[in-house]
């Protein structure tokens, strides 16, 4: 722990968003790295929960809130036992997960983990960013299909 702020309320604020504990302690690095895949996390549970009615969906809310379970207790478990180790630093399968759920919001997490070599960061960096791009090509090539459909569709 880099300052001796309150356990207590570090674990609270963990458990709320996690990253804010760590930030509290002090640990810029390891905050910022969880906040980025929290903010993401919980933008995904935001849509779905308030977001436009064809995004909409309580299973996808409720499915979203276990990679926020992912992250929130070991990240509230550390700060509990005093450090402010990332969770995920040493687990490979952990790290694909958010990085399968946040995309690329989740790579500050990647590059600061011990789990893989800078060649191994590289590559998932590169794989990341590469499906990310995929997607949005796709959507903008279907944006136009899916508008004209729709036009053909009303009477």
């Amino acid at each position: 722990m880099r300052n001796d702020g309150n356990k207590a309320l570090a674990v609270l604020l963990t458990v709320v968003l996690p990253g804010a504990g760590h930030l509290y302690l002090g640990d810029r690095r390891g905050g910022v790295a969880l906040l980025c895949v929290s903010v993401s996390v919980l933008a995904g549970i935001a849509v779905s929960v308030a977001g436009p009615a064809a995004f909409r969906s309580t299973v996808t809310a409720v499915l979203l809130l276990v990679p926020y379970a992912m992250l929130a207790v070991p990240a509230a478990r550390a700060v509990g036992a005093g450090t402010t180790e990332t969770p995920g630093n040493q687990s490979r399968g952990y790290l694909v997960v958010m990085l399968a759920v946040a995309g690329p919001m989740a790579l500050p997490l990647l590059w600061q983990s011990s789990a893989f070599s800078r060649t191994g960061k590289i590559a998932w960096t590169v794989v990341v960013v590469a499906i990310v791009l995929i997607a949005v090509y796709a959507i903008i090539v279907a944006g136009p299909i899916i508008e004209e459909m729709m036009q053909q569709a009303q009477p």
